[in-house]
């Protein structure tokens, strides 16, 4: 078997690659046992964040799905995402783990990546509920979060099920 350096990843574009040929690649990485994290890398002409979701995740998602690839990196004209390990987004293995990085989360007292996630789950939710674009929704998600309004809303939920 291969090994390298806890540093070490393969970043695998998907522009133009037609899904054989990804398949391809990782069917290699198996054969020649090379244990490594590959990030899936799409670049997007887009300044639309809806239609770089989209193109995204019918690009890449569906290569995550069937268990293929450690990451994704979205490169786009108005901005370029670095890679984040799975790992700085990990939800924890209890309940309990999960519910204090919530709160974490609603306090202002997490990191920027577990927000960003809660930040990105909550305006696809909130896009959804409204019928509103996501970018409309990650404004109000990020407002109610900074505002504490989620924390409030939060509170009088565990305080009504009592």
């Amino acid at each position: 078997m291969q090994t390298f350096s806890n540093n070490v990843v393969i970043v695998l574009n998907v522009d133009n690659a037609n899904r054989h040929d990804l398949l391809s690649a990782f069917n290699f990485f198996e054969e020649k046992r090379i244990k490594i994290p590959v990030i899936l890398k799409g670049s997007y002409q887009s300044s639309d964040f809806e239609k770089v979701a989209i193109d995204a995740s019918i690009d890449i998602g569906s290569i995550l799905l069937e268990g293929m690839g450690n990451g994704i990196w979205i490169q786009t004209k108005d901005f370029d995402s670095k890679i984040i390990s799975p790992e700085k987004i990990f939800g924890g293995n209890t309940i309990e783990q999960a519910a204090s990085i919530f709160l974490d989360v609603l306090n202002l007292r997490s990191t920027k990546e577990q927000t960003d996630v809660v930040l990105a789950n909550s305006a696809l939710a909130i896009s959804t509920a409204k019928e509103i674009g996501i970018s409309e929704g990650f404004d109000l998600a990020k407002d109610s979060l900074l505002s504490k309004k989620a924390l409030k809303s939060f509170n009088t939920l565990i305080e009504l099920s009592k």
